[in-house]
């Protein structure tokens, strides 16, 4: 049993509006309608999508929606096995989200928590520039692979995306320089609400401010 404490990234929907959840998907019965790389297994984290690294991208198509709908993502990120962050000569390790074409979300990630060198020579974006690796992080675990690097998971929400025509195309980088036996990014319990938006309010295609808290479940 899994317990992740998510931390939220974006514009707070509006308060009383009602959410209703379009799709969730903890891969343990198969990609769910996501294209690009495939549902994997990696040490204790059972099934998740990925590995994703190279510029391999992850992709969940949803259309036919009311139109003028916020849309809210849940998802939960692994940083896998030897990420470097922003290091100068292994770096920069980095996972994006794109929504409908744009950028929403792009940080570079360390699994190195100074175990080799000093912790200022792997640092991460995530959390700030300089950020020490794992800043942010609601569960780690030593990597299996590399000794000295602990692999992180981040619970993440992004919130106050939207779109005019209802049409949602969410995509997940994961751009880190060496092959999937080496490093990389998965993604799991991937989770995306609507929200109407209210009359006047403009659309937005991401802000980075509202802070809040999600605790959820997975067997």
């Amino acid at each position: 049993m899994k317990l992740l404490t998510s931390l939220a990234f974006g514009l707070a929907l509006t308060a009383g509006a009602q959410a209703s959840t379009v799709y969730t998907n903890d891969f343990s019965m198969g990609d769910g309608g996501f294209t690009g790389a495939a549902v994997t297994t990696y040490g204790t984290y059972g099934a998740f999508y990925g590995i994703l690294t190279q510029g391999a991208t992850a992709t969940l198509s949803l259309t036919g929606f009311a139109a003028n709908q916020a849309l809210e993502l849940t998802f939960d990120l692994y940083t896998l096995q030897s990420l470097d962050g922003d290091n100068a000569t292994w770096g920069p390790d980095t996972f994006a989200v794109a929504f409908n074409g744009s950028t929403v979300f792009d940080y570079s990630f360390s699994n190195w928590p100074g175990s080799l060198d000093a912790a200022s020579d792997f640092p991460q974006s995530y959390g700030g520039v300089g950020s020490s690796a794992g800043t942010g992080a609601v569960a780690s675990i030593e990597s299996s692979g590399w000794a000295g690097a602990t692999e992180y998971t981040y619970g993440l929400i992004l919130s106050g995306l939207a779109d005019a025509n209802g049409d949602f195309q969410i995509s997940f980088l994961g751009n880190s320089g060496q092959e999937a036996y080496d490093e990389g990014f998965g993604i799991d319990n991937v989770t995306v609400a609507t929200v109407p938006l209210p009359a006047g309010l403009p659309l937005l295609a991401a802000g980075i401010g509202a802070l809040g808290l999600l605790r959820r479940r997975k067997a």
